[in-house]
């Protein structure tokens, strides 16, 4: 390694308008260079998300069919690991929060 953290870290922004939502992901990242990601992308308030390989997953969840269980039916990232029921099956150890998209 040359000396940087082997940590991946994430962050949510929201921009001026409030209206778009902004997402960052990278690997070994210093805290200081995802703020200035996040400023550089237009974020005018943002926050650090988890930390590390286990913990940093952006999921969107659905009913693939009518009646079907709540699950994970896709990922921002590609293989991202995660279970379909994970966090509506089961309660989690881990910091969870959900964003809902409302219809205008």
């Amino acid at each position: 390694m040359d000396g940087r953290a082997d940590v991946r870290r994430t962050a949510l922004g929201i921009d001026t308008t409030g209206k778009t939502l902004l997402f960052a992901l990278g690997e070994e990242l210093e805290v200081n260079e995802l703020a200035d990601a996040m400023a550089a992308a237009g974020a005018v308030d943002a926050a650090q998300l988890d930390i590390n390989w286990s913990y940093t997953r952006f999921l969107f969840f659905g009913r693939p069919r009518e009646g079907a269980p709540l699950q994970v039916t896709s990922t921002l990232i590609p293989k991202i690991k995660h279970t379909k029921r994970g966090y509506v099956q089961t309660p989690s150890t881990r910091d969870f929060f959900y964003v809902l998209r409302v219809e205008p």
